[in-house]
């Protein structure tokens, strides 16, 4: 076909016999017999952008596309089926400067919806290897399109579904590993003390000690227990959260009765520092696990001393609280920092050898940012750690 296009060529002199006006007639034909046979949308363009010549696809395409003939030397933009001129514009120029290109084009027909097309621009030299014409094609790719986006969407469907079953795996995974190392030793040692309690020779004094770690000891299983579920549902169900107005002393203080024996215990006070009608927008079964784990979390590396829970406004958003949990516990090490909120579990023994799961602070961390909070530590080692939160004002 291009050879047959280049046989049009600019000359400066006009035909003056019929012999040449009806070569030049049969050429046309010619070439345009030729455009006629082929199954893609050709056009030739000149360096104005006005039309040469086109073939019967065009015509066929401008009619079902706009409703309209292709007319020569009107400009090639009332028939484009592109969004932009500009992506024309673009090829053209380049084709103009001598380069062959071809790209991929989406046009949106009210007629017809999306359409894509690829289009191919061929420059058309002169007798001087000057480029005088374009000469563009276009193919109907609009099946091919869809097919490859149906592909995507399905990939990207089975890619996620492999992902979800991943990560179902690694919850199972972690799930019995928790139970069998950090369920399994508390209940062995259950099993072991409680015949300590038939033994008639035991002080009142022993018996109280045996009695009141026993205390210790179920309230940290049931505490972790409580962790693992909550942990395993937004892993594997997702939590959905009921955002309401809350009373933040109200909370504060039911969980500081709940640890109140895991307190005393290691000689601990736990103050409630917020105003009694303080206000505040959460969910209240996650706000129960968030401040729940960040004392609990206190009065396991406090040796005794006091643990105090405190509100003021967040400096960096004022329609935030910030709320935290104050210790004087052993602290952490500044290596340690880092991992603490970690979705993979780290944990260590606390002042009374206290186990954890090593979820807690992850599972609060997830709860705060549901909420659109941040968490946060301060802490030196051997003087204490401050554990803070946000959460939206009501």
């Amino acid at each position: 076909m291009e050879n047959k296009i280049n046989t049009l060529t600019l000359n400066s002199d006009l035909p003056s016999t019929t012999a040449q006006i009806e070569e030049i007639v049969r050429q046309k034909s010619q070439i345009q017999s030729l455009l006629d046979s082929s199954v893609q949308l050709y056009i030739l363009v000149d360096a104005d952008y006005k039309v040469l010549i086109f073939n019967q696809v065009a015509q066929n395409q401008a009619r079902e596309l706009f409703r309209k003939e292709i007319q020569i030397n009107e400009l090639i933009f009332e028939y484009l089926p592109f969004t932009a001129n500009d992506d024309f514009k673009e090829g053209f120029s380049q084709a103009l400067a001598g380069q062959k290109i071809s790209n991929d084009f989406q046009f949106k027909q009210k007629y017809v919806g999306t359409i894509w097309y690829n289009v191919h621009f061929l420059p058309i030299f002169d007798e001087n290897n000057q480029v005088w014409a374009v000469g563009f094609s276009m193919l109907d790719i609009t099946h091919r399109h869809r097919i490859q986006e149906q592909l995507h969407r399905k990939n990207t469907q089975l890619e996620q579904k492999n992902q979800e079953l991943a990560q179902v795996a690694q919850v199972k995974d972690k799930l019995f590993s928790i139970i069998a190392h950090d369920f399994r030793a508390p209940l062995g040692v259950f099993k072991g003390v409680l015949p300590l309690l038939e033994d008639d020779g035991l002080t009142s004094e022993e018996r109280k000690y045996v009695i009141d770690d026993l205390y210790r000891k179920v309230d940290n299983t049931l505490q972790a227990m409580d962790n693992l579920l909550y942990w395993a549902k937004s892993q594997l169900q997702g939590i959905d959260l009921k955002i309401n107005s809350l009373n933040l002393h109200n909370t504060v203080q039911e969980i500081i009765h709940f640890l109140e024996h895991q307190a005393k215990s290691k000689s601990i006070v736990v103050e409630n520092l917020v105003a009694e009608n303080q206000e505040i927008l959460a969910d209240p079964a996650s706000l129960q696990i968030i401040i729940r784990n960040l004392i609990a979390n206190a009065i396991k590396f406090t040796n005794e001393g006091k643990i105090s829970v405190q509100i003021l406004d967040y400096e960096a958003d004022t329609n935030f609280w910030q709320i935290s949990v104050q210790d004087n516990g052993v602290g952490i090490a500044p290596e340690n920092l880092g991992k603490i909120f970690e979705a993979e579990s780290y944990t260590t023994a606390g002042t009374a050898q206290e186990k954890g799961t090593g979820i807690g602070l992850s599972v609060c961390k997830e709860f705060v940012e549901r909420h659109g909070g941040k968490i946060w530590v301060e802490s030196v080692e051997n003087v204490g750690s401050t554990f803070s939160f946000t959460l939206p004002k009501a």
